[in-house]
């Protein structure tokens, strides 16, 4: 084992110990700094350290994190963790810069890793948004939308799942028939099976 208090692991131990603490300056500060170092393991454990603590200051540090790690296709593994992090303390009004970014990013598998922080939305937050691009012109936007949607507590889930039977792209039509097909699923097995 490694006693130098400045190694990677202790650093990151250090981070470790911060979650589910309460945040300071000292601690902001460090964890700002691990954000930006080169050691991926050392980003993860400072993201969430930052999450724990949610609050404007680490909302922002994790926000442009995940921004800056869209510039490398490989930071795939940070842009998870941040997403997790940000999935459990993004805000209400968070919900405009969390869907632009859904809905900007380029390709289904970078809409795919924000589904997390996405279903986290109250669906009365997210809902204009998410059905404004049920008609887009978008293949990747309107398959990230039903993905959604799909994830999501609606009332109407189905009958907006539905909308997606007749797109004119296959692959998004397939998928609106099996989330259905689940949802149904579920649906006929708590009818069953109530307590």
């Amino acid at each position: 084992m490694n006693d130098n208090p400045f190694s990677i692991d202790a650093l990151c131990r250090r981070l470790e110990d911060y979650v589910g603490s309460y945040e300071t300056d000292e601690r902001m500060e460090e964890a700002t700094a691990a954000l930006v170092s080169n050691s991926t393991k050392l980003q993860i454990a400072a993201a969430k350290a930052l999450g724990s603590w949610g609050g404007d200051r680490a909302l922002e540090k994790l926000k442009n994190a995940l921004l800056e790690s869209y510039k490398n296709s490989n930071r795939f593994q940070l842009r998870g963790a941040i997403i997790l992090e940000l999935s459990t303390c993004i805000r209400d009004q968070d919900a405009d810069w969390l869907l632009d970014l859904f809905f900007s990013v380029q390709g289904i598998w970078n809409k795919h890793e924000l589904l997390p922080a996405v279903i986290g939305l109250a669906p009365d937050i997210a809902g204009n948004r998410l059905f404004a691009e049920i008609i887009a012109k978008d293949r990747d936007n309107r398959h990230a939308a039903m993905k959604a949607i799909a994830h999501m507590d609606y009332p109407e889930r189905n009958r907006l799942l539905e909308i997606f039977e007749n797109d004119n792209d296959a692959e998004i039509r397939r998928s609106a028939n099996e989330y259905l097909g689940s949802i149904t699923s579920k649906q006929i097995r708590k009818a069953l099976f109530k307590d």
